[in-house]
Order: C-alpha cells, then sequence, then structure tokens
C-alpha cells in the first residue's frame, strides 16, 4: 500500500514539473535606470511589427498578460492606440513565432517551440528613462501542445513584473 503511494506521488510530481517548464519567458537583454520608480498609472501601445503573419490572439494575450500583471502590483494601465496620444510606454512585438503544436504535441522535448520577442521600453514615475529591454517569451509544449498565445502571456507577465518592481525576475 505504501509503495503505491509513493509511486503515484512520483508520477504526479514528475507530471507538475514537466507542465510547469512548457511554458516561460526571460530577458534577453534589460537594463533599469538607478534612480527606476514604479509609475502608479501607465499608458500603454502594444505595437506588431513581426514580419510575416501578425496573430491578434497573440497580441491580445500580450496585453492581458501585461494588464493583469500590471494590476497584479497596483498599476493601473491604460492601452492606447499607436502613434496617437503619445503613450507612456511602449511594447512592441519584433518577432513572432508560432511554431508547430501538433510536434511539441507528438515529439515534446523543445519540437516545435513557439517563441515571441517584445521591445519594452518604459519611463519611470518622474518621466525619465526606466525600463528598457527585450524579452522573449516561449512555449514548449502543454495540453495538446499548447497554445502558442501562452509565450505571448508568458512576454506580458515578465514585462509587467520589470515595470513593477524595476528588476528583471
Amino acid at each position: 500500500m505504501e509503495k503505491l503511494s509513493i509511486t503515484r506521488w512520483c508520477l504526479v510530481a514528475g507530471l507538475c514539473a514537466s507542465v510547469a517548464g512548457c511554458a516561460g519567458a526571460s530577458w534577453q537583454k534589460m537594463k533599469v535606470a538607478q534612480s527606476y520608480q514604479a509609475p502608479k498609472h501607465l499608458s500603454v501601445s502594444v505595437v506588431w511589427e513581426a514580419k510575416g503573419e501578425d496573430s491578434p490572439d497573440a497580441l491580445q494575450a500580450l496585453q492581458a498578460g501585461l494588464s493583469d500583471g500590471l494590476a497584479s502590483k497596483g498599476i493601473a494601465a491604460t492601452f492606447v492606440a499607436a502613434p496617437g496620444n503619445e503613450p507612456q510606454a511602449n511594447v512592441t512585438v519584433a518577432e513572432w513565432d508560432p511554431g508547430s503544436r501538433a510536434l511539441r504535441y507528438l515529439i515534446g522535448m523543445g519540437a516545435g517551440e513557439g517563441s515571441i520577442v517584445v521591445v519594452v521600453r518604459s519611463p519611470s514615475s518622474d518621466g525619465q528613462p526606466g525600463v528598457e529591454g527585450k524579452a522573449r517569451g516561449w512555449v514548449r509544449g502543454g495540453l495538446f501542445g499548447g497554445s502558442s498565445d501562452i509565450s505571448a502571456t508568458q512576454a506580458g507577465h515578465l514585462i509587467a513584473e520589470a515595470i513593477a518592481t524595476g528588476r528583471a525576475n
């Protein structure tokens, strides 16, 4: 009886570990001004400049990730159309590769990886330079291969955390 419960526990732990490693985001490069202070309210422009076919779903996922991440840190975000209404923060999708959901599902282990690269410029609360950098989100698997839009959501959360804290986490 005890052997069976240990086996189940190991199986559940292994499955959780494999799912947790299926998507994420990291900074390719990031710079934060020494005097950076997080804003209480931020106007954000999200622009698609990636070559090839654009993805309204990925753009919406990026914006949702940003919005949720900023709100969780107490920062109110207003999303504005570019180039009008001079935004305070500029978030630009520079690269988009949805990868292959079928390969992620059938093979896994990084095959069919989907990714997004986002360039970020967000000032400090005093209007001075603040957070600047290039973030990369990815999806390598998940339920039925994982949606490529998850990479955009992950990038949005990473960017929001950096704007809120001034650190690359």
